[in-house]
């Protein structure tokens, strides 16, 4: 028999997205599945436009206005049925296949994830592909830390990977990277297989790149988060990779405020990179100097 699949749709407001959305999953070659819906209590006909729907794979929560993207795609998956669940963003769309051609791994990979193409607001194609991986197949922790290899709407798990290792993160100091705190998380137990073809089209709006608080916001996010591994973690490979996400993270920040002509916060990143640069430095040699006195 069949597995069940739940596609888990969290949407506020994007009813133009959202009808292209919903058409390229109930239009997957593999029909075993179901659209589990979570309006944010959106006010552009969402709610009449899915009712009016006659395919009965689709159903419909709005548990009222929650503005927190980790509570609203935990909602999903508590109310989905299916043993295997998949995210979309109500505005991405997915490849006829995609479904089909990650449930052949699941057998033998818990969490499945693939590449991705860009397209626009009007879905024209901005780029071929995100993610360039050429070789990489298998994504762990030590990779994790270092950086985040998944395009969430690309993602298929096993439902027992949450119940294993818990839900997406609701706390508001996960603004933006609640999705790779997760899948920080999940990697410790278990492993992500890469599907190097692209298996989505990754919709990206010209008017989110410039909302440089929320980028801000989440590069900041990120660096803590990655902090707290660099300082509880005790393998040299999980501290290195951490501590080089760190550095990057702190350049990036520092960019956006050369930009902005911010004198107090570049003078304050500037530290940063270099301080983390020399720490860096100091912990390799450390490292490798304790590995020769050791042998």
């Amino acid at each position: 028999m069949q597995k069940l699949v739940s596609v888990v749709i969290p949407t506020y407001n994007r009813l133009k997205y959202l009808t292209e959305c919903i058409n390229s999953i109930t239009a997957q070659t593999y029909e075993n599945l179901e659209i589990i819906v979570i309006d944010d209590n959106s006010e552009d006909g969402t709610e009449t436009y899915i009712k009016n729907k006659s395919d009965s794979r689709i159903k419909y929560f709005n548990f009222g206005k929650i503005n927190n993207i980790g509570r609203l795609r935990n909602l999903g998956i508590k109310n989905s049925s299916g043993e295997i669940i998949c995210f979309c963003d109500d505005d991405d769309i997915w490849q006829p296949d995609k479904m089909e051609k990650q449930l052949k791994l699941i057998p033998e990979y818990s969490v499945i994830c693939s590449n991705a193409s860009v397209i626009d607001a009007n879905g024209e194609i901005l780029k071929k592909e995100i993610l360039g991986f050429n070789s990489k197949q298998i994504f762990e922790f030590k990779d994790f830390v270092l950086f985040n290899p998944v395009i969430t709407s690309t993602l298929m798990a096993k439902k027992e990977v949450f119940t294993d290792t818990g839900y997406f993160n609701e706390e508001q100091k996960f603004f933006a990277s609640e999705d790779y705190e997760l899948w920080i998380r999940i990697s410790k137990t278990f492993k992500f297989y890469y599907i190097k073809e692209k298996l989505i089209k990754y919709r990206f709006h010209e008017s989110s790149s410039h909302n440089i608080p929320k980028r801000i916001k989440m590069l900041n996010a990120v660096k803590d988060l990655l902090t707290n591994y660099y300082k509880t973690e005790k393998e040299f490979i999980i501290k290195k990779n951490s501590l080089t996400a760190i550095y990057n993270l702190h350049k990036e920040l520092l960019r956006i405020y050369l930009k902005k002509n911010d004198l107090l916060n570049i003078l304050f990143e500037s530290l940063c990179v270099v301080s983390v640069f020399f720490k860096k430095l100091s912990f390799v040699f450390k490292s490798r100097r304790s590995l020769l006195l050791k042998s």
